[in-house]
């Protein structure tokens, strides 16, 4: 670990340093604070979205309401479209039962994850790279502008894990050389990113043997420990596919293998359909929002090539080649992959990221350098990364609420004893009329544990049984004639909310 030695020739700018490190933890402690800041602030603002995130919060609280944790539902039927395993789900059911169920408990799990994210990423630099290096690296994450934005970090949906286990797996790998039994926490954590996210963690055999292969350590691999490294990730991924066998046999595997893994990766599913260069063009090119990616790599790659004879020695050199595999095959591998979202590349922007904090802090230290010089390097990064970070900050403050997603909880708030009922929707719905969505499925269930029919409010007219319909006042006025035998249990200026009893 690289630190500023004091002589009688330091400059104001190494005393400047010294200073920082000397109390780094006060500094890590503000940066900590920054990324819990971004991740919390105004989380339980922005309406629900149907892909994924409300896809995964319906998985969720059906576990919780069957208590079957091994297979997932969608409206209480087996979900054969989430072809994920359950780890992801049980997180956010651990939030529901911390902090209720609404959209804080939704999303504050993904949030947590890149918490730690941050503060293992943060440790680790400090350890192996140096302080600096390390408050810098933090600085960057909280730049990171994509997994602010959409997905991840702000969402309820399953990538904040999944980044988490891919990171751990990498910093992991990273230390093999050092720690020969972090071979098996990468193979651990392999298995947590697949029991997370599926086939997306397939990446990381391709990464963890092609690091093997080329550090040489797979040649001096004895038969025990390769034994012991098959089995740190096939007894977890084992010991779920039984339990998931005995819910439904081979049908959710079959799903897996046919849709999610084979026709995602040969046909563009969906109509996610882009060229091959997306993910590239996205993140370094065609996106200004999103230059701090090409910042960070062009830092990266320039203290690589400065400080290139640091190379000589085997565990740095070991370290930028698990660097540059991490980033570079899972960006190839999805980039060949014919289905294309942004999101399922987030895990290749970490180490880019990671990067370019060591970067910054290597050349800050770099005492050959002019003071001032090294002055300027200091304020342009501070100057990037807060106009990124005030970007990220811009954009939360921007994230606005749904009133008629809004009038779930004020219905459920109003009118409790309604709860457990069949529910109707009698406005449109992003499918059309009287059909609920995935996010009006899951504001129903959660405001109200509601049993959700489809077809609007003729068939609320039809139904028998104790039921209740939302909709809303042009609708009402509509069908008022049908509807005056119903009870209005609670309105407001937009929406009504009415029981087929009196």
């Amino acid at each position: 670990m690289a630190t500023l030695q004091s002589s009688k020739n330091d400059t104001w700018f190494d005393r400047t340093m010294e200073f920082v490190e000397k109390y780094y933890w006060f500094f890590f402690a503000a940066g900590m604070g920054l990324v819990i800041f971004l991740c919390f602030y105004r989380l339980d603002v922005k309406y629900v979205v149907s892909w994924d995130e409300a896809r995964f919060g319906i998985n969720a609280y059906e576990m919780i309401k069957s208590g079957n944790y091994i297979m997932n539902t969608f409206r209480y039927e087996p979900d054969y479209w989430n072809l994920k395993p359950p780890l992801s789900m049980w997180g956010t059911a651990l939030s529901f039962l911390i902090f209720g169920y609404n959209k804080l408990g939704l999303r504050a799990f993904s949030a947590f994850c890149y918490v730690v994210l941050c503060l293992i990423c943060g440790l680790f630099v400090k350890k192996h790279f140096g302080k600096l290096q390390s408050l810098f690296a933090v600085l960057f994450l909280c730049a990171n502008t994509a997994c602010f934005s959409f997905h991840m970090i702000r969402s309820g949906d399953s990538d904040a894990l999944y980044v988490l286990f891919f990171t751990l797996s990498m910093l992991c790998m990273l230390l093999i050389q050092e720690h020969p039994r972090m071979l098996y926490g990468a193979g651990f954590f392999f298995a947590c990113a697949f029991l997370t996210k599926s086939w997306h963690a397939g990446t990381i055999v391709v990464i963890g043997f092609l690091f093997l292969v080329l550090t040489g350590e797979l040649k001096q691999m004895t038969g025990k420990r390769f034994g012991l490294f098959l089995a740190s990730f096939l007894i977890p991924m084992g010991i779920w596919a039984v339990l998931r066998f005995t819910q439904d046999g081979v049908e959710f595997f079959r799903e897996m293998i046919v849709y999610e893994l084979l026709t995602s990766s040969s046909e563009a599913i969906e109509n996610h359909q882009q060229e091959f260069l997306f993910y590239v063009k996205n993140y370094f090119l065609d996106n200004w929002k999103q230059y701090i990616y090409a910042a960070a790599l062009l830092i990266g790659v320039g203290t690589l090539a400065a400080y290139r004879g640091k190379l000589k020695d085997k565990g740095n050199r070991n370290k930028a080649l698990g660097f540059f595999l991490w980033f570079s095959i899972p960006l190839l591998c999805f980039s060949i992959a014919a289905t294309k979202l942004i999101w399922y590349s987030y895990a290749v922007l970490i180490p880019v990221l990671l990067s370019a904090g060591i970067g910054v802090g290597y050349v800050l230290k770099e005492k050959q350098l002019p003071a001032l010089l090294r002055g300027a390097a200091f304020v342009l990064t501070f100057a990037l990364l807060a106009f990124f970070i005030r970007g990220n900050v811009q954009n939360i403050r921007s994230e606005y609420g749904n009133d008629f997603h809004d009038f779930f909880a004020e219905a459920h708030e109003a009118a409790p004893e309604y709860d457990g009922t069949r529910v109707y929707l009698g406005a449109d719905g992003e499918f059309g009329y009287g059909n609920w969505s995935q996010n009006t499925s899951f504001l129903a269930e959660i405001y109200g544990d509601h049993s959700c029919v489809d077809g609007g409010i003729e068939a609320f007219e039809q139904d028998t049984q104790p039921a209740v319909l939302l909709t809303n006042r042009e609708y009402f006025s509509q069908k008022e004639e049908f509807l005056s035998h119903c009870k209005i249990i609670y309105e407001n200026d937009k929406y009504l909310y009415l029981y087929n009893g009196m």
